[in-house]
């Protein structure tokens, strides 16, 4: 994930960075707002496969929609 998909999702999706669990760090999504869901599907659209795995396991998410959209991607 570029710098620049990491500032994006960021600025439109208020995310927490927390410890992770597998990986040392792991960012929470805490806000299901349709720019976040945009900015999130316009990510997981431009990752090759092997960083959507990765974007994957760093994304804790709770919400069922934003759920939706990141294990539609895999």
């Amino acid at each position: 994930m570029t710098e620049e998909n990491i500032e994006k999702l960021s600025k439109v999706c208020p995310v927490n960075l927390k410890p992770g669990g597998e990986r040392a760090w792991s960012l929470e999504l805490t806000a299901n707002t349709p720019e976040c869901r945009d900015a999130l599907k316009e990510i997981y659209e431009n990752l090759g496969p092997e960083s959507k795995k990765f974007l994957t396991k760093r994304l804790v998410v709770s919400d069922p929609e934003l759920k939706r959209i990141v294990n539609e991607s895999e």
